[in-house]
């Protein structure tokens, strides 16, 4: 749930298979967007709970959370979430907004909402995720990487340290309803990209 990055991959293809063995079922792809995430400094996630390794047991998979009102893959509102369109930071709790210039909640005394546990019927399944999308202002030509990602956590869009970011574009920040969004373990962006991980990469979503 917490995005350490400001750059997302954008125009992803997401193709949903099962865990074990990877075979493709429903819909062959849907268009998304990934933002990334240390799951190695995170305590705790709707999945696997709290405590523990927040990574999937098999290795060959990066973890990731689903954003809550994502368009086609959502498991389910977690609290506070807005089901409809109004995702605006007027439609939450702006009050939370008091740290890093008003970009994030007290995080000594800020609890995120609830979700569903597990996540509607997302736990564990897996996604592959092809990059198909501009980093950096380069547009790429054909697919630079591939990953299978494997669901351990939810991003709520009702949750301060997302709707509180403004400075970030709604789909960065798990707050867009016609975008599927993945918050993707960061181990995975050098496969992804072909590039070193690099928190300060800008991204054109054009």
């Amino acid at each position: 749930m917490h995005h350490s990055v400001i750059f997302a991959i954008v125009g992803a293809s997401v193709s949903l298979v099962s865990a074990s063995p990877l075979i493709a079922v429903g819909s062959p792809s849907v268009p998304g967007v990934a933002t990334f995430n240390n799951y190695t400094q995170q305590g705790q996630s709707v999945c696997l709970g709290k405590g523990g390794s927040q990574k999937p047991s098999n290795p060959a998979y990066f973890g990731t959370a689903i954003g809550d009102i994502s368009k086609d893959i959502s498991g389910g509102l977690c609290d506070g979430s807005h089901g409809g369109p109004d995702q605006s930071p007027q439609s939450y709790d702006a009050s939370q907004c008091v740290a890093d210039g008003g970009q994030q909640p007290d995080f000594s005394t800020y609890q995120g909402p609830a979700c569903p546990i597990p996540q509607g019927s997302t736990c564990g399944l897996c996604f592959k995720v092809d990059n198909l999308g501009n980093i950096a202002n380069a547009p790429l030509q054909t697919p630079i990487g591939t990953v299978t990602v494997q669901v351990i956590d939810a991003c709520p869009a009702g949750n301060a340290q997302n709707y509180c970011k403004t400075d970030e574009a709604p789909n960065q920040r798990c707050q867009d309803p016609t975008t599927n969004s993945l918050d993707i373990d960061m181990d995975a962006y050098q496969q992804l990209t072909g590039a070193a991980y690099n928190d300060v990469a800008q991204v054109s979503l054009f």
